[in-house]
């Protein structure tokens, strides 16, 4: 993988992650007191949390064109290796699947990638993130 394709999607990611942050507990603090009258705060949070992943990292790309907040301002994009649409399993699997790169990562202290240059979770989602800026 180009390096600094990898150094803009560690940008994006953690763009992506500070926005995801924000919105998961902005809409816990909105919703705390309703949790507390009804018992159940620490399940609702838990809710609210796989809620926002989901929608941050699966309907957000699938109906924003394989992008996220922070791979649009990154310019960048993910696409299905075989130039179909991306599909909510197939980005569902690769959000899943996503926690076993950061395992990776930590464990080995590298970044796994694959000759054609995706992720561990790419490579299994037959998804590829490339950049959509034109280089004149």
């Amino acid at each position: 993988i180009h390096r600094g394709l990898l150094y803009i999607r560690m940008k994006a990611w953690a763009l992506d992650f500070f926005l995801g942050f924000i919105v998961i507990s902005v809409s816990s603090q909105i919703f705390a007191d309703s949790f507390q009258k009804h018992g159940v705060q620490e399940s609702a949070g838990g809710f609210l949390a796989i809620a926002g992943m989901f929608v941050y990292w699966v309907l957000i790309p699938f109906r924003w064109q394989g992008r996220t907040f922070g791979k649009f301002v990154f310019g960048l994009r993910l696409l299905d290796r075989s130039s179909k649409a991306l599909r909510v399993g197939q980005l569902i699997k690769r959000c899943l699947l996503y926690f076993m790169t950061i395992l990776d990562t930590m464990t080995w202290l590298a970044v796994d990638v694959d000759e054609s240059g995706a992720l561990l979770h790419d490579g299994k989602c037959n998804t590829i993130v490339v950049s959509s800026r034109h280089k004149s």
